[in-house]
This record gives C-alpha cells, sequence and structure tokens, in this order.
C-alpha cells in the first residue's frame, strides 16, 4: 500500500471517523488541538499498519493508536498554549462570560492533565480503553497484548491512585460534583 495513493486514502477515509471518534472522546469535542491529534494519529496508523497481526479488528488497531495520541496531547499540553492565547483573546474584546466559560474549561483541563499525570501510561491506556470506549476485559487484553489478570491488576491501580487522589482534594471532589467554578 506504501505506493498506491488511492488505496492510502481510501483505507484513512474508511479509518478516519474511527480516528476522530476516538480523539474526541480524549480531547473533547471543542479542543483546539483535536485535528492535529487525529492527524498524528493517521500517520501513526499508516506506521503502525506493518506491526498489525490482526488479532483484534482494524477499527480497534485504529481506535487504540488515536487514542494513545490524544492522551499524549492531554499529558504534553499541547492545548494550553492556545488556549491562553484564545482567553488573552477574549479578554481584550470584552467578552467576560465567554471568557470565563473558557478559563473553566483549562481549569477542567489542567485538572484532567493532572489526574493522568498520576498514572502509568498502560494505566491511563487500559482506563481510557475501559471508561471511555466501553471495551471489556477480555478486548482490552487482546489489545494490549497482556493477560487478563494484568488488565484487572492496571484498571485496580489506576482506580485506587484515582480514588486517593481524589479524596486527597476539596477540589478535584468540587470539579467531578461539577461545583467548580
Amino acid at each position: 500500500m506504501a505506493g498506491d495513493p488511492e488505496a492510502t486514502a481510501a483505507l484513512l477515509r474508511a479509518v478516519g471517523p474511527v480516528l476522530l471518534r476516538a480523539a474526541r472522546a480524549v480531547l473533547g469535542p471543542s479542543n483546539s488541538e483535536l485535528e492535529d491529534a487525529v492527524q498524528d494519529s493517521m500517520v501513526a496508523f499508516l506506521r503502525g499498519l506493518e506491526s498489525f497481526r490482526s488479532e483484534s479488528s482494524l477499527a480497534h488497531f485504529a481506535s487504540r493508536i488515536a487514542m494513545r495520541r490524544a492522551t499524549d496531547y492531554l499529558r504534553q499540553g499541547h492545548s494550553r498554549g492556545r488556549l491562553v492565547g484564545n482567553l488573552a483573546d477574549i479578554a481584550s474584546t470584552g467578552h467576560a462570560e465567554h471568557g470565563q466559560d473558557t478559563a473553566r474549561q483549562l481549569r477542567h483541563r489542567h485538572t484532567l492533565r493532572a489526574i493522568l499525570d498520576e498514572l502509568s501510561d498502560v494505566q491511563v491506556e487500559t482506563l481510557l480503553m475501559r471508561v471511555v470506549f466501553d471495551y471489556s476485559i477480555e478486548e482490552i487484553a487482546r489489545a494490549t497484548q497482556v493477560p487478563i489478570n494484568t488488565v484487572r491488576s492496571r484498571l485496580l491501580l489506576a482506580k485506587k491512585a484515582l480514588r486517593s487522589r481524589i479524596e486527597g482534594s476539596r477540589e478535584l471532589r468540587a470539579f467531578l460534583r461539577g461545583e467548580m467554578q
């Protein structure tokens, strides 16, 4: 397929919605970096095709790649610069109400990034596959090529770490109750 641009384009058109859905689930529908994350996912998907072993569906393979790329965007804080710039633009035009919404979104993203930073990459990936993408434990085990008990352990450790972080932070408890202003 590397030599056939039409086949490559057709494949990307077929998996594009899967990549977009996965990235949107992680980043949110209005994230300014969503398109970049999807494009990075397309490149990673094409590069990863050589390692695809048909142990899962192509859609699972694509969504896992997009999920990892989007998680990287959250962890690396790609969105931060643009959001801060948008806040300055909004403040200068006098749209205070919209600016407050953007400030709240920025705090939510920072909070989410802080929570994800508490976990290992494999815990984040496993938790997202289970919670966001509704994969079964067996599907996660197949997709990540680890035993079922490893998946269970990763989920348990991720939940314990999150619970501990939430219990120790008044701000996180308020955020999760929707009270954070």
